[in-house]
């Protein structure tokens, strides 16, 4: 058996801290000149003595007794008698951690290199692969999205057995290669800090990144794979939390070990399925499925392999991912400030590439392998110390002084600080510096820490994304993830805009227009009947807020919350948008709006044109064709002219954004992505509205409107005793379900009254609903 790397003497040991150590028995002679080393050949020599169990070491000290204790700074292994003789393992000495001999065998088996068929690791760990750069049958390069993540979820649902769908915390791990990326997130998934839970449960299989070999210049993990995380303290029906591990920059166009193994699983399938033993069919199942709900995006720019994973796994990682985790080996820490140049340079050149994005991500920067003999390994201390090294950079280094150039262009406050620097690229930014495995306990410690980090990290982006009702359900970030791939493969430099991509996702219905622009017709014609002289000023402050309630209401009752506030959601992209732009591009509630007036504005407001004393009817689409036009005929020449049209062109875009923000101020900031109480309030400010809108405009007949005459989008049960219609959502609301009663554990609405009237109308024979389920019901004629 080949010596364990555990059995190897520290030779700092017994240089300046065995002034007191005391073996129990020594022999006559040659202590000092090799017995503890020959004990410690004859240990991992393989020979044991009769009754002591298979693979256990022998006690370094006495070589007679299984090994029960480890030294993680002698790096040997003792029985309890030998550890209890030597002062500096008697007792908790923080020079000489000793832990349990099942504690250290556990510790190494999850940090260390499996020496197993790695191969056939590779082959198991194509299931996790999320998305990949691999040239296609035509010799070009593809990118291909595959489905781990809708896997993920669906596994987590059925754990979980929840019924709805749950939102992801995307926390990638980026690096150059060999950097330990795969090895740390591997340490961190086995939580080798809770020995206690490893030994007392019973080990649940979870897939797990491949470490790299020691001393391999072949990188080992390939493109981008997906890993749930297990024991997540902020777990739960609705929350899920997945690592990204990316395959490493600068490694050249060499391909990874992953990439090989990817090869020939389609190769294996064959073979798999010839076999037929329950285990092969079983796996090449799986692969077959997995394959089957891939996607596949041929990229339309020339690049080599590396060039197209430099370009495309930043952009898709820095503007999806809540945090980033950058791993960069201790060795490297004197080129610390070409790090920070590269972190600044790899979020300036990822936020470009993205528009609309709800939060920044937080960065952890991982020192891995620190070699220093520190003694303050606070994270804290860590980060201040490395930030204020670096505060000339923010002058000398001419990279960073033009980033802090361009930056406080934007502020009102000038940079000052490294800190204040990277914030304005990242959410936070924390350094942690991690030692070697050898070190365990310390090891242990550091890599909890960077546990708790990532933890708190994901916490306040969670809040972030809840705070501007942004929290998206992984369906729609299934979705997004898509509209990216398919965005990136064309347009490495113009944007993608999350929120124009949100609503293409969840498109509105185009409906919404013709229904807006009627009620616009509707209103016109009562406006008309209450006054002789029309303001475009006036008329837009009477109906804008009903409308604008209705767009929130429909918001807010879309089986898919649309994120952000309302007045984004209106807009649905940060770009300013006017009537007569174009309409290309995905349907919006400002879009279909736009519509509405334009038809309103071009149909149903008249000319101001006056000769004679008789007023010109044509409206302006009836100018294109004719000139002025009186009613008995008459023409006159000149174009359509309305001061109507002129003021409410004026008026309407600020009028929006003030109902929007009265909208929005009551909703507060909610602490989760849909509130049941939110929805009250946006239907109670909508009511209001309407009876606003019949107090202004007595005259206003929506009965010819085929929708809902609450919410104007529902779909209507009957119509009213009054000629109003009203669809099961608002019947819920408006009706008095206490004068229903159960038939068969069915609800039972009584509607008796409307009140979109000037005054109340109470009806003499109330209607009465019956829920047949969430999508059906039936209206009754009488009381059942």
């Amino acid at each position: 058996m080949a010596a364990s790397p555990s059995l190897t003497m520290d030779a700092s040991w017994s240089s300046e801290e065995s002034e007191d150590f005391i073996w129990p028995t020594l022999p006559s002679e040659g202590f000092e000149d090799g017995w503890l080393q020959d004990s410690i050949s004859a240990a991992s020599s393989g020979s044991a003595p009769l009754g002591i169990e298979p693979g256990r070491p022998l006690c370094s000290g006495c070589e007679a007794t299984p090994g029960e204790k480890y030294c993680t700074k002698c790096n040997i292994i003792i029985c309890r008698s030998c550890c209890n003789a030597i002062p500096t393992h008697r007792g908790p000495a923080p020079s000489h951690p000793v832990v349990s001999y099942q504690e250290h065998k556990l510790f190494n088996e999850i940090v260390s290199h499996q020496a197993v068929d790695e191969n056939l690791q590779h082959r198991h760990d194509f299931l996790s692969l999320w998305f990949s750069v691999d040239k296609g049958k035509d010799g070009k390069l593809e990118l291909k999205q595959f489905p781990r993540f809708s896997n993920l979820v669906k596994d987590h649902n059925n754990r979980h057995r929840h019924g709805s769908d749950c939102s992801v915390q995307l926390v990638s791990f980026i690096g150059n290669t060999g950097a330990g990326k795969s090895t740390l997130i591997r340490v961190l998934m086995k939580q080798p800090w809770d020995i206690a839970r490893l030994t007392s449960t019973e080990e649940v299989s979870i897939s797990l990144p491949i470490a790299g070999r020691s001393g391999s210049t072949i990188p080992t993990s390939g493109d981008v794979h997906l890993y749930a995380v297990p024991n997540d303290p902020a777990a739960g029906p609705s929350n899920l939390s997945l690592y990204a591990d990316c395959e490493g920059f600068n490694g050249g166009d060499q391909e990874p070990l992953a990439g090989k193994a990817k090869r020939s699983v389609l190769a294996k399938i064959g073979e798999m399925i010839h076999t037929k033993t329950t285990e092969s069919l079983s796996w090449a199942k799986d692969v077959l499925l997995f394959l089957k709900g891939t996607h596949i995006f041929p990229l339309s720019f020339e690049s080599t392999r590396e060039e197209a994973v430099k370009n495309l796994f930043p952009r898709l990682l820095y503007n999806f991912s809540d945090v980033v985790v950058h791993v960069m080996p201790w060795a490297a820490s004197r080129m610390l400030e070409h790090v920070i140049v590269n972190l600044l340079d790899w979020a300036q050149n990822s936020q470009k590439t993205a528009v609309n994005r709800v939060i920044l991500p937080h960065m952890i920067v991982v020192l891995n392998v620190d070699l220093s003999e520190e003694v303050d390994w606070n994270t804290a201390t860590t980060t201040e110390r490395i930030l204020n090294e670096h505060l000339r950079a923010l002058e000398n280094n001419q990279t960073i002084s033009t980033y802090c150039w361009m930056l406080n262009q934007l502020r009102n406050s000038p940079i000052t600080t490294i800190r204040e620097l990277l914030n304005c690229c990242y959410s936070s930014v924390q350094f942690i510096r991690v030692p070697p495995a050898e070190k365990q306990q310390l090891f242990s410690r550091q890599v909890q820490t960077l546990d708790s980090l990532i933890h708190e990290a994901t916490i306040q982006a969670r809040e972030t994304k809840a705070e501007a009702r942004c929290l998206l359900h992984s369906e729609t970030q299934d979705k997004m993830f898509k509209m990216a791939f398919e965005h990136y493969k064309n347009n490495l430099e113009k944007p993608f805009d999350f929120l124009e991509s949100l609503l293409a996702a969840r498109p509105l219905d185009n409906t919404l227009s013709a229904t807006l622009s009627a009620l616009l017709r509707a209103a016109m014609i009562a406006y008309r009947s209450t006054t002789a002289e029309l303001s475009g000023f006036e008329f837009c402050s009477i109906i804008t807020p009903t409308v604008c309630s209705i767009i929130a209401l429909d918001s807010y009752r879309s089986s898919s919350r649309h994120p952000g506030t309302l007045r984004n959601i209106y807009k649905g992209s940060t770009l300013n948008f006017r009537v007569g732009e174009g309409e290309e591009g995905a349907v919006t509630y400002q879009s279909q709006f736009a519509a509405a007036i334009t038809e309103f504005l071009e149909k149903s407001c008249p000319c101001d044109f006056v000769y004679e004393g008789k007023r010109c009817v044509n409206s302006f689409q009836g100018h294109k064709a004719s000139m002025h036009q009186d009613e008995t005929g008459s023409t006159h020449f000149g174009t359509f002219e309305s001061k109507f049209v002129d003021d409410w062109t004026r008026c309407w875009n600020a009028v929006i954004d003030d109902c929007f923000s009265e909208l929005d101020d009551p909703l507060g900031k909610p602490g989760t992505a849909e509130q049941p109480e939110e929805s009250m309030m946006v239907w109670s400010a909508h009511c209001l509205n309407l009876r606003n809108l019949y107090s202004d405009l007595p005259q206003l007949d929506i009965t010819k409107i085929k929708t809902c005459s609450w919410c104007f989008y529902g779909e209507p049960l009957r119509s009213l005793e009054c000629g109003h219609r009203v669809c099961w959502a608002c019947a819920e609301l408006v009706g008095d379900s206490q004068a229903g009663s159960s038939n068969e554990d069915k609800i039972v609405v009584a509607v008796g009254s409307c009140e979109l009237h000037p005054t109340l109308v109470r009806f003499e024979s109330p209607i009465h609903i019956i829920k047949e389920s969430d999508t059906t019901a039936i209206v009754l004629s009488s009381r059942t």
